[in-house]
């Protein structure tokens, strides 16, 4: 996992006679890349007992699992997040929009598990384990980027990836 601060990298050494290639993250080519980087560098730098009942800091294997899937979510044309700290050490993403609705927590042990609610307030949840695959989300954001939005419409297997 790259850091969470990003620099172009170049592809290929100069001098080998190979063209220089620049290559940026596409998270930060995003409108709302900048913001939730900085978010997450934010929530990293909560102290022991953040929220007042023990709670730990925020885990950094979930800090970094939720850069990823917000890197795969901003190509897939997601709109910027709420992230939120969540106790035990995890990261909530929240989206809101049309009456729609996803919550998707990322736990330290890099597991997920995430809620949709449509507009009639019906609910879907589901995980995804530690080694699980974000494309996973494929359905649910393209779910969340349709203009009619019920649940009966998410085409998702069991809930669990």
């Amino acid at each position: 996992m790259p850091p969470l601060d990003y620099a172009p990298i170049n592809h290929f050494p100069r001098g080998t006679g190979a063209q220089t290639v620049q290559v940026t993250s596409v998270l930060e080519q995003t409108l709302w890349s900048k913001s939730a980087r900085h978010r997450l560098q934010e929530l990293s730098a909560l102290p022991q007992n953040w929220n007042g009942y023990g709670s730990p800091v925020v885990n950094k294997d979930a800090i970094e699992h939720s850069f990823t899937l917000l890197s795969e979510l901003g190509k897939l044309g997601m709109p910027e997040p709420n992230i939120v700290p969540v106790s035990g050490g995890g990261l909530q993403l929240e989206w809101r929009r049309s009456g729609a609705e996803i919550e998707i927590e990322i736990f330290p042990d890099r597991s997920i598990h995430f809620l949709v609610v449509d507009a009639a307030g019906e609910m879907f949840e589901g995980r995804v384990s530690n080694n699980g695959n974000v494309a996973a989300f494929t359905s649910i954001t393209c779910w969340f980027l349709s203009e009619n939005k019920s649940i009966s419409d998410l085409s998702i297997y069991d809930g669990t990836y």
